[in-house]
């Protein structure tokens, strides 16, 4: 193993062994990282944003050597993952010399990072996820915050036209998105992938008032007709 994996630390949340889910058409392992920029109301890996477990980055890798039998791509998540640009230049060789795929997913508002990394072919698949409708405004009410809002919009336009391959997923939130903004953001998103996942109430939310309010089952049947009839919309843990 190279001498810089062997001193290289990050701050490392845990790995989900085994996922058919996080890199889509493939069985990955998912790497979680701690430390974020946002705070998102939604939130269920808020306890991730706060960093406290600094860790060798060789020994995160030796921990995904048991599943090379069974997986065949790293997915690299958060927190937010691409605080750790030189890790993931690391954990890519690391995956090159083990023939897996690396994906990442991201929140975006790292343009320059997320612009030199896919330069230099680090990611073979990215995950963007989309916070709001697309403006100031809405951002900073999910997110808290509005100064990197230019920052995510020049990412989301960077993969939408970079021809690698990538998806965005947005988790839609009673209260915080109305199906008027989830057709906003796929008339944006369109021809590529959006993924729209159900927010899942419980005791993990950062905003803890979301979990007392549920999609009426008229906006459920709603969302659904108008995801049959677009076929780059996947809506994921709906039934």
């Amino acid at each position: 193993m190279p001498f810089e994996m062997l001193i290289m630390r990050a701050y490392f949340a845990g790995i989900q062994d085994l996922s058919s889910i996080d890199y889509p058409g493939h069985m990955c392992s998912v790497i979680f990282f701690q430390g974020c920029n946002l705070k998102c109301r939604y939130c269920y890996n808020f306890k991730q944003q706060k960093i406290t477990k600094k860790t060798y980055l060789k020994d995160i890798l030796e921990k995904l050597k048991k599943n090379l039998g069974i997986i065949d791509s790293i997915m690299l998540s958060g927190g937010e993952a691409l605080i750790y640009e030189y890790s993931m230049i690391k954990i890519k060789e690391w995956a090159k010399e083990h023939d897996l795929l690396l994906g990442v997913e991201t929140n975006g508002t790292f343009y320059g990072r997320l612009k030199k990394l896919m330069k230099k072919n680090v990611f073979d698949f990215v995950a963007m996820d989309i916070k709001s409708a697309f403006s100031k405004e809405e951002y900073k009410k999910i997110t808290g915050f509005s100064q990197v809002y230019k920052a995510f919009e020049k990412s989301f336009e960077l993969l939408k036209n970079s021809g690698i391959p990538h998806e965005f997923r947005i988790t839609a939130t009673p209260t915080l998105h109305s199906l008027d903004d989830i057709k906003s953001i796929n008339e944006r998103v369109f021809p590529s992938k959006l993924i729209i996942q159900r927010f899942q109430p419980g005791e993990g939310v950062l905003d803890k008032s979301l979990n007392k309010e549920l999609f009426s089952a008229d906006f459920i049947k709603e969302l659904k007709n108008y995801a049959k009839i677009h076929e780059n919309i996947e809506m994921r843990f709906w039934d």
